[in-house]
């Protein structure tokens, strides 16, 4: 959950479940800070890897029984990043308002979720969705299973650039020479012209 809401009755004690998920690409170290003197959260270890799109499980015990209102957070760190769990624990005297909501089956938060909470995945642009597609914390999030697309009509303009380029290179280089021919003729009929008037030349 985003946030653990709960009501309880004074002196009692409560186990309060909830997961990790690595939505990034690399495997994480994670390190879990919170105050150990009202929590134990388990399983224990020195060091929690999670893989990429992977997901934990803990169990936030409170120690003792519970005689006062408890507003906690629990930090999730890996590296320079940083999550939040904050814990809002009230106390009653009435049983019927007892509650948990998370825990409860028709419990939804108006936040998305990762795609690997849905149990799906992320399909590379080269590829696509077979089924549903979900919007998601991560982006879009796959139903079913990626498949390669067989559609290679996005990269048609490719090739219609690479023939226009050739195209513009052919017209230039006929321009010039057609400019160049014209030129050479030019001169030629100018050397004529010169020669005839000078009576070195004359032409039938």
């Amino acid at each position: 959950p985003g946030v653990i809401e709960s009501r309880v009755i004074a002196g009692t004690e409560r186990i309060y479940p909830f997961q990790i998920i690595n939505a990034g690409e690399e495997r994480i170290i994670l390190d879990l800070d919170y105050n150990e003197d009202l929590f134990l959260v388990e399983p224990l270890f020195e060091e929690i890897t999670i893989e990429s799109n992977g997901i934990y499980e803990f169990n936030a015990t409170l120690k003792g029984e519970i005689d006062e209102e408890i507003n906690e957070i629990i930090y999730a760190r890996s590296g320079n990043f940083s999550i939040e769990l904050p814990i809002n624990i009230g106390l009653t005297e009435i049983l019927d308002e007892v509650e948990t909501p998370y825990l409860e089956d028709d419990f939804a938060e108006t936040v998305l979720y990762y795609c690997p909470e849905l149990n799906g995945i992320q399909c590379t642009a080269g590829e696509t969705c077979s089924g549903e597609i979900e919007q998601t914390l991560d982006g879009s999030c796959c139903l079913a299973s990626c498949e390669a697309s067989d559609d290679d009509g996005g990269n048609a303009w490719i090739g219609w650039l690479i023939g226009g380029i050739i195209v513009l290179i052919i017209v230039i280089v006929f321009v010039k020479y057609r400019r160049t021919r014209v030129s050479g003729k030019q001169k030629f009929d100018e050397k004529v012209k010169s020669a005839e008037s000078k009576g070195k030349v004359k032409l039938p």
